[in-house]
Formats: structure tokens, sequence, C-alpha cells
């Protein structure tokens, strides 16, 4: 793939997923999360060129998720003052 369409397709990525963020798109514009979701995994896929690369960035993005929820756990106990956790079975 040329190179000019690489650059374009990650510019849009990035401006998808900030808009999504700045102006909370995700939740009440239909199907824009699924959207944003499809398309920045298959950009990072389509830019490695050797499988070892496109499997780091793979773990990179696990890493970065698990991060990414743990770090939003914070403000949680910090505002509501406890975390939400599941009812007691039996």
């Amino acid at each position: 793939m040329p190179r000019k369409y690489i650059v374009l397709l990650v510019l849009f990525c990035i401006a998808l997923n900030a808009a999504g963020f700045l102006w909370n798109f995700f939740e009440p514009v239909p199907l824009y999360d699924e959207i944003a979701h499809f398309i920045t995994p298959f950009t990072l896929v389509l830019i490695p060129n050797a499988p070892p690369d496109t499997i780091f960035d793979t773990d990179l993005g696990v890493l970065g998720g698990a991060a990414g929820a743990c770090v939003r756990r914070r403000p949680a106990r910090f505002v509501f003052g406890r975390v939400k956790r599941p009812a007691p079975t039996c």
C-alpha cells in the first residue's frame, strides 16, 4: 500500500478517536464506537511488515487497555468513595 494512504489512514484514526473522546461521540452516535474499534486495529495491522511486529503491537494494545482500565477505576473511587462490586452469591 502506498505510504500516503497509510499516513491518511493513521490521521483518520487519530481524528476519529480524538473526536470521540473530545465530544463524547462514543455513546450517543450509533455505531461510532464499533467503527472506531474496527478501523484502529485494522490500521495497526496494515502498517507492520512482519508478524513479530504485529504480535508486539497486539500485546501492547492489551497491556494499554488493562492499564487504562486500572487508571479509570481510580477516579470512581475518588468521586463515589467506593467501587461497585458484584452482589455476593450464595
